[in-house]
C-alpha cells in the first residue's frame, strides 16, 4: 500500500493520495482487529461428550464417537483440508471455500485458507515457533473432521483420549 501511495503522489502530485492510502491502511487493520477479536472458540469435556462452541456454532460429540485426535500444524492442516476436498471431489471456488470451513469451524485461528497478503502472511505464520503444534485434528466415526485451536492442546487430546479409553473399558 505504501507503494500504491508513493506512485500515486508522484502522479498527482497531491498528498490526498497518501491520505486515502493511510486511511485505507487503517480501515483494514481496524478489520482484522474486529474479526480476530470476535472469534472466541470453547471445548469443554463434560463426562461422556465432547462440546464444540465457536462463534454461533455448537456441537456436542459423544466421546464414542472420535476415531482419533492428534496434532497438527498448519501447513498440515491445509493440506489435509485440501486432499480431503480432493478425494471428495470438491470442485469450484465457492464449493471448496464452503466445504473447507466446515473443517475449520470451531478454530479460532486462521490457518491461511484465505489469503489478503498473497502468502506471505501464512509464510511467516507458518515459521513461528508457536505455530508448529498449536492445533487439533479431531476425526470422528462417521467421517467428520474437525481443526481445533485450543490454548492447552496436550491437555485437550489427553482428557479426550483418557476418557475415550475410559468408556471403551467400561463397554468391555
Amino acid at each position: 500500500m505504501l507503494l500504491v501511495g508513493v506512485i500515486g503522489f508522484a502522479v498527482v502530485g497531491s498528498n490526498l493520495v497518501l491520505w486515502a492510502v493511510a486511511l485505507g491502511c487503517i480501515a483494514g487493520i481496524g478489520v482484522a482487529l474486529a474479526r480476530d477479536a470476535g472469534v472466541a472458540g470453547v471445548y469443554v469435556l463434560e463426562g461422556d461428550r465432547l462440546v464444540l462452541q465457536a462463534r454461533k456454532d455448537r456441537e456436542v460429540i459423544a466421546i464414542s464417537d472420535v476415531m482419533d485426535v492428534s496434532l497438527i500444524d498448519r501447513a498440515g492442516a491445509r493440506d489435509y483440508i485440501l486432499s480431503s476436498l480432493t478425494k471428495g471431489k470438491v470442485f469450484g471456488y465457492i464449493a471448496r471455500r464452503r466445504a473447507a470451513k466446515r473443517f475449520v469451524r470451531f478454530a479460532t485461528v486462521d490457518i491461511g485458507l484465505t489469503s489478503y497478503t498473497f502468502g506471505l502472511g501464512r509464510q511467516m505464520i507458518d515459521r513461528m515457533p508457536d505455530a508448529r503444534k498449536d492445533l487439533v485434528l479431531l476425526r470422528l466415526r462417521n467421517g467428520t473432521t474437525h481443526i481445533l485451536s485450543p490454548e492447552y492442546n496436550q491437555e485437550l487430546i489427553s482428557a479426550v483420549s483418557r476418557q475415550s479409553l475410559r468408556i471403551t473399558s467400561d463397554q468391555e
